[in-house]
């Protein structure tokens, strides 16, 4: 698997989760998509236009860790969410 084939599935992993949430909590889905789109672009663009010699890795890899990061709150939020509705 290519760098960035595990760099699109991390992102869709993220943004499907975020559409997964707005089934669940508008209010937390519109959160976690605002957040999203505020460190995604940034970083998207820093690792196209200021990824030379060796720095376009460290914004791969700080793409790789906040997409997984996100993704780990949000089934977080997502099993305390059901746990508590169960109750």
């Amino acid at each position: 698997m290519s760098d960035n084939a595990i760099l699109i599935s991390a992102v869709l992993l993220c943004f499907t989760s975020s559409i997964v949430t707005f089934y669940y909590s508008k209010k937390a889905a519109y959160i976690h998509f605002g957040i999203f789109l505020l460190y995604n672009p940034v970083l998207f663009y820093n690792l196209v236009y200021n990824g030379k010699y060796g720095s376009s890795f460290l914004w791969w890899f700080y793409i790789l860790a906040l997409n997984i990061l996100h993704f780990v709150i949000m089934l977080a939020w997502l099993i305390l969410y059901k746990t508590k509705q169960k109750k």
